[in-house]
């Protein structure tokens, strides 16, 4: 899949990516994604799903922020991934997706050392992604919406077996997090499903990881207008 190109809904001209811009915090980029979520006759025509990919448009650039929508059908998924030094949000506009994260053992997060660098890694050994695809630290998510999962997966390179949590969040749900948090988003029910994501500030970098029995491992790192 690649991208339709922008389709200007906020008139925002085209900024240069400078990660020194002004941040906007977790929680405003959870309302704007819950804004843009809960309009959808003003994205609705524009929705596209591929069974080979996930389709995604981005609905607005600003100098401190970006949206982008995202759909998703049974079974599509992203991957372990983060978004760099940008903090970020999504919101559920239509069905249901489940998030992925991986804890230490003792239900803090994880280390530095969990995550490590695959070798031999490079970012042209993966596919293009969609903005949400895709980590340093482990940061604890600013929202949720419902009862998460708990479950073994593996051990983590700081000793502790590693524990993948799973979220469920259902239409109207919103989860907003800080720079470098690191997910896996998957449409894990029946239905299709369509979220929106802003982050801030406008993403520059985004960096996939493998989940293996050691924890997690960097297997690459994608670049803003090149890979996306």
């Amino acid at each position: 899949m690649t991208v339709t190109g922008d389709t200007g809904l906020s008139g925002a001209e085209p900024v240069r990516r400078d990660p020194r811009r002004a941040r906007l915090s977790p929680a405003r980029l959870g309302e704007i994604a819950a804004a843009v979520a809960a309009q959808p006759g003003s994205w609705s025509g524009l929705v596209r799903f591929g069974a080979g990919r996930r389709w995604y448009q981005r609905l607005e650039l600003a100098h401190d922020h970006e949206v982008w929508l995202l759909s998703w059908l049974p079974g599509q998924g992203t991957g372990f991934h983060d978004h760099g030094t940008a903090a970020g949000a999504f919101a559920v506009a239509e069905g249901r997706v489940l998030e992925r994260t991986v804890g230490a053992g003792s239900g803090q997060a994880a280390a530095p050392g969990a995550v490590r660098a695959a070798p031999g890694a490079a970012a042209g050994a993966v596919q293009a992604a969609a903005p949400g695809d895709a980590a340093g630290p482990l940061q604890a998510a600013g929202r949720s919406t419902a009862g998460g999962r708990v479950m073994a997966a593996g051990r983590g390179a700081a000793g502790p077996p590693a524990l993948l949590r799973h979220q469920a969040v259902h239409q109207g749900g919103v989860r907003s997090f800080g720079p470098r948090y690191v997910h896996d988003v998957v449409n894990a029910s029946g239905d299709p499903a369509i979220t929106a994501h802003a982050y801030s500030p406008p993403l520059t970098v985004m960096r996939r990881y493998e989940l293996t029995e050691s924890g997690l491992i960097h297997a690459a790192t994608q670049h803003a207008e090149r890979d996306w």
